[in-house]
């Protein structure tokens, strides 16, 4: 069992949900069983006494990631985010972190900006060249 003594210690910084979603992934890693996410989850791990809950947690990330700075976050957090965050999303589809962690696409597209490879968030890259259509009308000429 693990337990947590308020949401704060689950999302109150970057590091920290960090180290929350590794103890996500455990789960994961363990398998399911045949069970829901948010089942195990529930039963394995306590918030302030209370069985851990989806939605309570999305709504603190929510309302806790808004004083992330994640400037000063260290590229091997996020990236651990983003990885972790992902894993998660595949394994249950409705436990959907992006949405709820501000900004986290910010956090994708700055690295991407500085060069760091990251395999998740919006394409930020150019877009290909169109294909030539074959007229021999070429705009602008």
């Amino acid at each position: 069992m693990q337990e947590y003594n308020n949401w704060k210690e689950v999302s109150g910084t970057p590091e920290a949900h960090r180290d929350f979603l590794r103890v996500v992934d455990a789960k994961l890693e363990e398998g399911l069983g045949g069970k829901n996410l948010y089942e195990r989850l529930s039963k394995e791990i306590t918030v302030d006494g209370k069985p851990f809950s989806q939605a309570f947690h999305l709504n603190n990330l929510e309302s806790n990631s808004t004083n992330w700075d994640t400037d000063e976050t260290p590229d091997p957090v996020k990236l651990e985010i983003v990885e972790l965050t992902s894993k998660i999303k595949a394994a249950d589809p409705g436990y959907d972190l992006e949405h709820f962690m501000v900004g986290y696409e910010y956090m994708i597209s700055e690295m991407k900006e500085r060069g760091v490879e990251v395999n998740a968030g919006l394409d930020h890259s150019e877009p290909a060249p169109a294909n030539r259509s074959g007229s021999d009308y070429e705009p602008g000429l």
